[in-house]
């Protein structure tokens, strides 16, 4: 039957993206792996920017800071990003460079009054407050825990969890200009649990 349904689009000139206009000066923000794009003006020193999920690349986070001075904050409870966030201050910190993903390099480029505006909040984000656990990746070169891969490893660690609205209220905000989700196999569920109960 959906074959059918699409011929008869086709045949009537009805497009699955018809009346979508594209936006203008797009660019990329971030490393090639775990960059995204956003429209140039977009953000300002006022922009809220709250990145979900950091790993051991937070290319986007920090470049929100250089480009934009943005109020940025990155949510992650797992060590690996709790770690990869410490190794970036003490290279800061430091004065050293700081090269991530090495078949796409990507060098952070922020300062240390930069990475010091940032907040990072070791509690990941959910549709409840309450702790999950993380199950341990089963491969040596996966970066992270996750709440939906790697289940049947049965190691895990247990870390807080809250809702978007209560960490809003914590940190004082009432809205937010940029949510980044980068939740390992989870990015669409959490959206879906965000938007029912925020």
């Amino acid at each position: 039957m959906q074959h059918v349904i699409g011929l008869a689009k086709k045949a009537l000139g009805i497009h699955p993206q018809q009346g979508v206009k594209p936006l203008n000066n797009l660019i990329h923000i971030g490393s090639h792996y775990h960059g995204y794009h956003l429209p140039h003006n977009f953000l300002t020193s006022d922009s809220i920017c709250y990145c979900i999920g950091a790993g051991e690349d937070i290319s986007f986070d920090t470049e929100l800071k250089v480009m934009y001075d943005a109020q940025v904050y990155i949510f992650d409870p797992m060590p690996e990003g709790i770690n990869h966030f410490q190794k970036l201050k003490e290279h800061t910190k430091k004065g050293k460079s700081l090269t991530i993903e090495p078949t796409v390099p990507f060098t952070y480029r922020l300062s240390e009054k930069q990475l010091e505006a940032i907040t990072f909040v070791e509690i990941g984000v959910w549709d409840k407050k309450t702790n999950l656990k993380f199950f341990a990746p089963e491969r040596d070169d996966y970066a992270s825990h996750s709440l939906y891969l790697f289940q049947e490893s049965n190691e895990y660690i247990e870390a807080p969890v809250d809702r978007l609205s209560n960490l809003m209220k914590m940190l004082g905000h009432s809205s937010i200009d940029v949510v980044k989700l980068e939740i390992e196999g989870l990015s669409i569920q959490l959206l879906i649990r965000l938007l029912r109960t925020n």
